[in-house]
């Protein structure tokens, strides 16, 4: 009887160790599973929609997911320029941190040609580059030149492709003005270049030697160059015998510390030589070219209104 008890209990004994056994092997297995699926989903992200969205916009929505990305440039006339077109990995798509996704960024729209308009008719222009297109006409400057009337002469922007939705141009175009009625002749230079400014005239004054006095300083010839932008250019007698003076001036006590200024009167009319601040025993040194018989006086000035001290001589 105690024999068959024995064994009884060494049979339950046995069969309690395998339950306990396959309890921690299934209790392993599970606790493995687990953290392989805690891990993955740590290391793993799904992909947002950003179609539409501006690229910073877009570019924080991933960086805050853990994700990185690289931009790629398309033109296109459905997506304001700096937009998200489309993106390398569709929304919702499951995948590990730090993964790179490609985005299609709008550029804006195509690019627009300029074509050479130059010596082309105004006229015509206006009927194809109207107010409505992508190329208008902006801005149209009339301006004197030796071609027919309306004819364009130089243009802005140059001929050429450009990324922009819309381009305004600036023509300028001949008015006709062949003949341009100016007379320079015999004004002293400082005249001249007022009067030629006043036509609307930029200038270049050239130089040459005369013997005589009377023409010193004075308009001898002038010669107007056509284009968009006139330029009238300026021959100016001056005595090959009087070609430059220097004045030399010590400066006295008297004028210690105060401002002054050297001016010329000659045929030009009058010229600051130099002012400054003086002190005494220096000296001013100044070196010019005079028309005709120049007359050089210093004054003191206060307040930017001048009071003579003296006439400088040789």
């Amino acid at each position: 009887m105690k024999k068959f008890n024995i064994e009884i209990g060494f049979k339950n004994l046995r069969q309690f160790f395998i339950l306990v056994l396959l309890f921690i092997v299934l209790t392993g297995f599970f606790t493995f599973i687990t953290l392989i699926i805690l891990i993955h989903s740590e290391d793993t992200v799904k992909v947002p929609d950003v179609k539409g969205l501006n690229i910073i916009d877009a570019a924080e929505r991933l960086q805050s997911l853990g994700l990185n990305y690289y931009v790629s440039l398309k033109s296109s006339n459905d997506y304001p320029k700096f937009t998200v077109v489309s993106q390398g990995i569709e929304p919702d798509e499951e995948v590990k941190k730090d993964r790179k996704i490609m985005l299609l960024v709008s550029s804006g729209s195509e690019f627009l040609d300029i074509p050479d308009l130059v010596n082309k008719n105004i006229k015509q222009i206006e009927q194809i580059f109207t107010s409505d297109s992508k190329v208008y006409i902006e801005k149209v400057e009339f301006v004197n030149s030796v071609k027919p009337v309306g004819t364009i002469i130089d243009q802005s922007p140059k001929p050429g492709s450009f990324s922009s939705d819309r381009i305004g141009l600036r023509l300028w175009v001949s008015n006709g003005r062949g003949q341009i009625d100016l007379s320079l002749n015999g004004l002293y230079e400082k005249e001249a270049l007022i009067k030629a400014k006043q036509e609307g005239f930029s200038t270049l004054v050239e130089y040459s030697n005369v013997d005589d006095p009377k023409k010193d300083g004075k308009v001898i010839s002038f010669e107007v160059v056509k284009g968009y932008i006139n330029i009238v250019k300026i021959v100016v007698g001056k005595l090959s015998d009087k070609d430059y003076k220097t004045i030399i001036f010590n400066i006295p006590e008297e004028l210690d510390r105060k401002i002054v200024r050297l001016v010329c009167f000659d045929n030009r009319g009058k010229t600051i030589l130099f002012e400054g601040r003086a002190y005494p025993g220096e000296d001013i040194i100044e070196t010019f070219r005079p028309f005709g018989n120049p007359k050089i006086y210093l004054y003191t000035v206060e307040n930017n209104e001048e009071k003579f001290y003296k006439e400088i001589t040789d």
